[in-house]
């Protein structure tokens, strides 16, 4: 008798399961598809942190080339590039991030920091409004890429002077 009720319950958790794995990858926050890019990130992140530009582009644009549609890997490929001294590649890559997804917060940094970089402090300023503004319509509690953001444009300004 039991049985009766064990096998559609089994059925009902997978079916959430399954729905919860659709989300995650439609979610855009790229670490919803398979763990074999997962492992991937991870691997691009331990050079980034490991400030190995050369091998980071190299597991990205493989992971890119895999994945088109991963804005995180499109993003970490555009922050690699950009500390490897290759800002066309990087621009790039940060607008693709944010054409698949344009409340992404990280690849609104970047971008900005790149503009920075690049003596663009209008450009840099109103990426800085849009991060704001999207941390804002996500009720988020703290908006930490907003107050980087605001502290290099700072320094930028005290350095001018």
């Amino acid at each position: 008798m039991w049985k009766s009720w064990l096998f559609p319950l089994l059925g009902a958790l997978a079916l959430v399961a399954v729905a919860r794995a659709g989300l995650a990858v439609m979610s855009g926050d790229g670490w919803g598809g398979s763990a074999t890019a997962s492992g991937e990130h991870g691997r691009a992140r331990a050079a980034i942190e490991r400030e190995d530009w050369p091998a980071a582009i190299v597991i990205l644009e493989k992971l890119v080339s895999e994945r088109p549609f991963d804005d995180d890997a499109h993003t970490l490929l555009a922050f690699a590039n950009r500390k490897r001294g290759r800002m066309d590649v990087a621009l790039d890559h940060y607008h693709r991030a944010l054409e698949l997804n344009p409340y992404h917060r990280g690849a609104l940094e970047y971008l900005a920091e790149a503009r920075i970089e690049r003596g663009e402090l209008d450009a840099a300023h109103a990426l800085l409004a849009r991060i704001v503004t999207v941390c804002s319509r996500a009720e988020l509690p703290a908006c930490p890429e907003a107050d980087e953001l605001r502290a290099k444009l700072s320094a930028r300004r005290h350095d001018a002077r």
